[in-house]
């Protein structure tokens, strides 16, 4: 019997849902507009399908400084916009209306750059001196913001707190959080060895800290994950972290060698 054009319809249809899936896989370039030379994007943040933005910095061709960049898909086309000068290393977005980056400039002399978006205009943020640069941020929530790179920055929604690091030589390269009791950040200490430490809230460290007094253990709210590629924390780095413990925590107990 001939095939009607309704015997045709699901394959067709099934034809068609192939074609969709097949156009959605794998990476396709949508390249950003580059408005100098030395074009670099360093960090993107995804909002939804039409409101993605990326940072970086670009070189202007009429020879002044460095400039920060920022891109935004609006789902259909990138848009470009030109901040002051200086670099920027990464984005967190939490709303059309709430967005941070971070990075650095050189012009005039070496300054850490920290920047808000509230859905209408860029502003410059002020934060704590003596930061010596900021590489990555993450954001919880509007009143629960990290930064890091030199040091910790911490903000609560009115005022930047800033935090050292717990091991010393170390500098942060990215920061990551999925809720307020996990919040991890990474880097190297002294350019040479890898550094991960991860952050528990007030609550969390209570929990933490009283079962580590349980078993005759130490631990900062800042837990230093990993210091050393092939033994624990020496004891003399673990005594340098002491000022982070609570005045009625016991002394930092090193484990067994055996156990590093």
């Amino acid at each position: 019997m001939p095939e009607t054009p309704a015997s045709r319809r699901p394959a067709e249809s099934a034809s068609r849902g192939n074609d969709t899936a097949a156009s959605c896989a794998g990476w396709t370039s949508v390249p950003p507009p580059n408005p100098g030379s030395g074009n670099v994007l360093n960090a993107v943040a995804v909002l939804s399908a039409s409101n993605v933005w990326a940072v970086g910095s670009y070189d202007p061709v009429n020879g002044d400084p460095t400039t920060q960049l920022v891109e935004h898909w609006d789902g259909s086309q990138w848009n470009e916009l030109g901040l002051g000068r200086g670099v920027l290393t990464d984005v967190a977005a939490i709303s059309r209306t709430n967005m941070w980056v971070v990075g650095y400039s050189f012009s005039p002399g070496f300054h850490t750059v920290v920047e808000h978006w509230d859905g209408t205009v860029w502003k410059t943020v002020t934060i704590p001196r003596h930061i010596g640069g900021l590489n990555g941020v993450a954001a919880i929530s509007a009143a629960n913001i990290w930064t890091v790179g030199g040091v910790i920055l911490h903000w609560n929604g009115t005022a930047w707190k800033k935090i050292a690091i717990p091991s010393p030589g170390g500098f942060l390269y990215a920061v990551a959080a999925s809720s307020l009791t996990h919040v991890w950040a990474v880097g190297s200490i002294d350019f040479d060895e890898t550094l991960a430490i991860h952050h528990c809230s007030r609550n969390c460290a209570a929990r933490r800290l009283a079962a580590a007094r349980a078993a005759g253990r130490w631990l900062p709210r800042w837990q230093l994950v990993r210091q050393r590629h092939k033994r624990g924390m020496p004891k003399a780095d673990a005594a340098r972290l002491s000022h982070l413990l609570p005045a009625t925590t016991a002394s930092p107990v090193m484990p067994p060698d055996n156990q590093r």
